[in-house]
């Protein structure tokens, strides 16, 4: 574990306190952990950010000949509860680009399944307890000046994905459908962390989605693996070496030989399909060049 992500004992004043780091926004969060990475002796560099706000950094270390130290993990604006496919999707990354080890951070919590995953894995993880005692760890002046710079600007509203502006809060009656209008592919592994509802959804091979609660699509297909409470309107198709567990309900399903069901499952008649319903209008953060960029990011419950 890197020294400033370890403390050995909690200090008696708190300048960082949970609530605030849990608050940030995603780009500030990740801004404080390259703070912290850098003052270890690392080189943290941005990887990728995914629409979701979701951070990736590498880390070297140039007394190491900058070598692949590690990738560090930022989670997702809205996912506050890390769960093991979050972790699995690290790991594959850390195989990939043959880094040493992971490093998870969240300002938020790790379930019990993703800290038996990491123990078995080079993955190391540091919650929103382990940061705020990291911050306190800090000399004065230095947690002073950090809390400067970060509350100099709202903090808690968050910044585009593609061209890092601070958002705006809105009311769009249009999301949700446009949401349902969706076609969604799935190429890689991932967790949903909010509601899935969309007009069709392929899971190509390589894809391991867990739908955290749940997904209702018009039509499916799996030729990976798909786990949670899902609902398709229509046809369920599971292809060879595709797999599909958890509660499923659909008007119809395709089983490939070789395709796996392993779920409880329900055949929906006429009466129980739900057809597409304007919905009623949500609250989102937008980019504030719209309609140049179009990037959203959904309002979470603390906001």
């Amino acid at each position: 574990m890197l020294d400033v992500l370890a403390p050995k004992e909690r200090l008696p004043e708190a300048c960082w306190i949970l609530d605030l780091v849990s608050r940030l926004d995603w780009l500030g969060f990740q801004e404080l952990v390259s703070h912290l990475l850098q003052r270890s002796g690392y080189l943290p560099e941005v990887a990728w950010t995914r629409p979701d706000g979701g951070t990736a950094l590498t880390l070297m270390h140039p007394a190491r000949s900058n070598r692949l130290e590690a990738i560090v993990q930022c989670p997702p604006w809205q996912s506050h509860e890390i769960d093991a496919a979050m972790l699995r999707d690290l790991h594959q990354v850390v195989v990939r680009e043959g880094a040493q080890r992971g490093i998870y951070l969240t300002p938020g919590t790790f379930t019990a399944e993703a800290r038996a995953f990491a123990r078995l894995k080079p993955l190391e993880l540091v919650d929103g307890s382990d940061l705020v005692l990291s911050f306190q760890r800090l000399p004065d002046e230095e947690r002073t000046e950090l809390l400067r710079m970060i509350t100099a600007v709202p903090y808690s509203v968050p910044s585009c994905p593609s061209c890092l502006r601070k958002m705006e809060r809105i009311e769009d009656a249009a999301a949700a459908s446009r949401q349902r209008e969706r076609d969604l592919v799935y190429k890689i592994s991932s967790s949903e962390s909010s509601v899935v509802d969309c007009r069709s959804l392929t899971l190509r091979k390589k894809a391991d989605v867990v739908f955290l609660k749940g997904l209702t699509a018009g039509a499916m297909t799996v030729h990976g693996k798909a786990t949670g409470n899902i609902v398709v309107n229509g046809r369920l198709h599971v292809a060879a070496g595709g797999s599909v567990s958890g509660l499923v309900s659909a008007r119809a399903i395709q089983l490939d030989p070789g395709g796996t069901l392993e779920a409880e499952a329900r055949i929906l008649n006429e009466s129980e399909i739900a057809h597409f319903q304007p919905l009623p209008p949500q609250q989102v953060w937008r980019c504030p060049a719209f309609p140049k960029c179009r990037d959203t990011l959904p309002v979470r419950p603390q906001d």
